[in-house]
């Protein structure tokens, strides 16, 4: 008994891993997937292969734990040509109800996999937007369960019948042996001709007959040794030649009724199953006494999916104690024997009677009909069938009207009440949002048109630990979003003359840049001159307590080819820019940004980044790890960066320096037409780079200007539509891949808004944050393809 648990737990054990591995290479082969066409999703992975291998590996264990039961279900609901509506429809039914069971699950998990809270009601409600999107996909996977399940089973099953048609071909083989054994055995040819004998001289036609009708009995004997199920027609055909033939020898002794329903005629039952036991009636109850016996045959239904048969003596019955003669009954033995082989444990077989009331032997059998084409009915029983075939319960096509609306409601989308010009811009930004900010922990986005902010808001958590929510007022890293505003500042500088754009910065850093050639503040600000950039390595010992220090502890070397040739981005070169402008202005980086920028914008969160200083408005700062579970930042000091990158601000701060910017409250008009303007090589040679902003057009031909920024615990990114005075901005408190995209993609929507009404309207639509702190991944947010 022991062995036999400690051998079955070992095959659940095995069973286990062998599904584990196998649903483990789904996933795997299904990330690959996801992170190599990557480039042609519309949905793009904010976080590379991590983000896909979280994303497909969970989905594939949540399918690993619901195979057991998808196989238990199929298991046990395998059609048959007798009984398949009801299997079916219970397949059905659990194929709508296992991807909601899937998309529930994955929903609840998700989040907490990545290191955030999970809000219960807040995913749940998002269920019902990914349903339509994630239906298909598990809709599918499930019936995919189901086919395998079912190829294994019937691949076992089809096995088991080729060994019990084996073994049914030798014992049908000794079956027929013994049955022409008998009707061969020189006892019952002799009894057989001695009863032909008499009727030569007294009846020679009934001698014919009885010859011819011994002769027939051989024949249809022989005729079916191939088949090991035939038509019960056939069968009472041979019962009644073999009757014929012992009635020439009993005659009046022996008395037969054949009482056969007229609806079974072409009912399967097993080759040469009535004969034996109608012999062994005879034998033992007609032969065995002196006087008349009687023997009866009953075939009938039972019920809609079982065949009867009956086969009752009323002679002596059996022995006391034993069967009759005290004999083992081989025929019996052989019937039970080949029963068991033809239809395992589904039939019946039943040996009844008592001394002196003779016996009476019960077959039950499964109900099964010849096909058509081999034994035509007649068209009553066509019409019948058909109308069986046709006869769908309602449970059925309820089940299949649920499918039906189930795939239908992806594609249905009920009409909407037109909206504002913006409100379909924050719609459709708000969506997107959805579809990408699954894994971010904490991210603001803020939308200004015009004098106004037209949108603004904030998803996730600045402290996820403690679940302090992110708002417009949060501060986050900007990084390289500070080089518009250094260059800013440059520019603000040349206009009240107290810097020259085109002067060689040796000039004002006498003893941080020597030799070599001379390079300008211009130069710097547009990334020409020819300095490399900082690499990952390479960082400031802090603190630095000026511009000037951060630039006399760059590495040497830093100038790696002529300024001039061509673009290259330079984080070490906007950090000498930093200190060209605190030697020109005779002020600290952080009095001039306050002075020339802050000032006329109004912008009171924005600041150097020093750890040191304690900020109860600044986030926490997070970075992903090993499939992509979240952790905190490792610690990094960005304020020697300065101009760089070394700064704090907010979404509200930023989009109200571009709108300052762009009204002209902080340059003069020239100067901000050559800040925005592209610059070119000493080759004369445009770059898409003007002075601290990207210069871009996109497929309408609209100068649009932007920046991003990204670095430890960080990415930002701003968006200037010059002729529009759209600006458009996003930060986020970790560092994800395409943040500036996502900001480009926000403000063309915008864009659009302000197409639709010709201009800036004076009545702009608004929008604040949500009263109360979303959960990261409490959106309508699309799952990688496949899940």
């Amino acid at each position: 008994m022991r062995n036999q648990k400690a051998g079955r737990a070992a095959a659940r054990l095995s069973a286990a891993l062998w599904m584990f591995g196998i649903w483990t290479l789904v996933g795997l082969f299904r990330a690959a997937d996801r992170y190599f066409s990557d480039p042609f999703q519309l949905r793009r992975l904010e976080f590379g292969v991590w983000e896909a291998l979280a994303q497909c590996l969970l989905s594939a264990y949540i399918w690993a734990a619901l195979t057991p039961l998808v196989v238990s279900i199929a298991r046990r609901c395998l059609p048959r040509r007798t009984r398949w509506v009801g299997p079916v429809g219970t397949l059905a039914a659990a194929s709508l109800v296992l991807p909601v069971v899937h998309g529930a699950v994955y929903q609840l998990v998700y989040p907490l996999l990545m290191g955030f809270p999970c809000v219960v009601p807040a995913q749940l409600a998002a269920l019902a937007q990914l349903l339509p999107m994630t239906f298909p996909t598990h809709f599918v996977t499930f019936w995919a369960i189901v086919g395998a399940t079912w190829t294994v089973t019937y691949a076992n099953l089809s096995r088991e019948r080729e060994l019990r048609a084996s073994q049914l071909k030798t014992r049908l083989a000794s079956a027929r042996l013994e049955a022409l054994k008998m009707q061969l055995h020189p006892h019952f040819l002799f009894n057989t001709l001695n009863s032909i004998l008499p009727l030569v001289f007294r009846d020679g036609d009934a001698a014919t007959r009885t010859v011819v009708r011994l002769a027939d009995l051989l024949r249809l004997s022989l005729q079916n040794e191939t088949s090991d199920l035939l038509p019960l027609r056939k069968e009472i055909e041979l019962l009644q030649v073999y009757l014929e033939i012992q009635q020439t020898r009993f005659q009046d002794r022996l008395t037969v009724e054949l009482d056969i329903a007229p609806d079974v005629g072409d009912a399967l039952v097993p080759n040469l199953i009535l004969q034996p036991l109608v012999e062994n009636a005879i034998k033992h109850g007609i032969a065995a006494r002196p006087g008349a016996g009687r023997v009866e045959v009953r075939v009938r239904r039972d019920g809609d999916r079982r065949l009867s048969l009956v086969v009752k003596d009323d002679g002596p019955g059996p022995a006391p104690g034993g069967r009759r003669g005290g004999g083992e009954g081989v025929g019996l033995r052989n019937t039970q024997d080949r029963l068991e082989l033809l239809f395992a444990d589904d039939h019946a077989f039943s040996f009844d009677g008592a001394p002196g009331r003779g016996c009476e032997v019960t077959l039950s059998i499964p109900l099964a009909f010849a096909p058509p084409a081999a034994f035509p009915r007649t068209p009553a029983e066509r019409a019948a069938a058909a109308a069986r075939r046709s006869a769908v319960p309602a449970g059925a096509r309820l089940a299949s009207a649920a499918l039906l609306v189930a795939i239908a409601a992806g594609r249905a989308r009920a009409a909407e009440p037109p909206r504002p010009p913006y409100g379909e811009a924050i719609q459709q930004s708000r969506a997107m949002l959805d579809e990408v900010l699954q894994l971010y922990p904490g991210t603001a986005v803020a939308v200004a048109v015009g004098n106004d902010i037209v949108w603004s808001t904030a998803f996730g958590f600045a402290d996820v630990e403690r679940h302090r929510p992110t708002s417009r007022n949060t501060q986050f890293r900007v990084y390289e979003v500070a080089m518009p505003l250094t260059a800013t500042i440059m520019a603000r500088l040349h206009d009240e003359g107290r810097l020259d754009l085109d002067a060689p910065i040796q000039h004002y850093l006498p003893g941080v840049v020597d030799g070599g050639f001379p390079v300008t503040a211009r130069q710097l600000a547009a990334h020409l001159s020819g300095a490399r950039d900082l690499t990952d390595d390479e960082d400031f010992p802090s603190p630095c307590a000026s511009a000037r220090d951060a630039a006399q502890a760059l590495p040497p070397g830093l100038f790696v080819r002529p300024p001039g040739l061509s673009y290259a981005k330079s984080r070490a070169g906007y950090v000498l820019l930093s200190a060209v402008l605190e030697s020109a202005s005779g002020k600290s980086f952080g009095e001039l940004l306050a002075e020339t920028i802050a000032a006329p914008a109004g912008m009171a969160s924005t600041m150097t980044d020093d750890p040191r200083r304690f900020l109860p408005g600044r986030t926490l700062f997070y970075e992903r790890g090993w499939f992509g579970l979240l952790g905190s930042a490792r610690p990094v000091d960005t304020s020697c960066r300065w101009g760089a990158g070394g700064l704090l601000s907010t979404t509200g701060d930023l989009v109200r320096f571009g709108e300052a910017l762009l009204r002209g409250d902080i340059l003069r008009g020239e100067t901000l037409a050559t800040m925005f303007a592209p610059q070119k090589t000493r080759g004369g040679a445009e770059v898409a780079y003007g002075l601290g902003w990207h210069v871009d057009r996109d497929a309408r031909g609209r100068r649009y200007l932007w920046h991003g920024g990204r670095g430890v615990g960080g990415r930002a990114a701003i968006v200037l539509v010059p002729h529009a005075r759209l600006v458009t901005v996003m930060l986020s408190n970790i560092e994800g891949e395409r943040l500036d995209e996502h900001a480009r993609r926000i403000a063309a929507y915008f864009l659009e808004g302000v197409d639709a009404v010709g201009g800036t309207p004076a009545d702009q639509l608004r929008a604040s944050a949500p009263g109360k702190p979303v959960a990261p991944d409490a959106y309508r947010a699309l799952p990688a393809p496949g899940e």
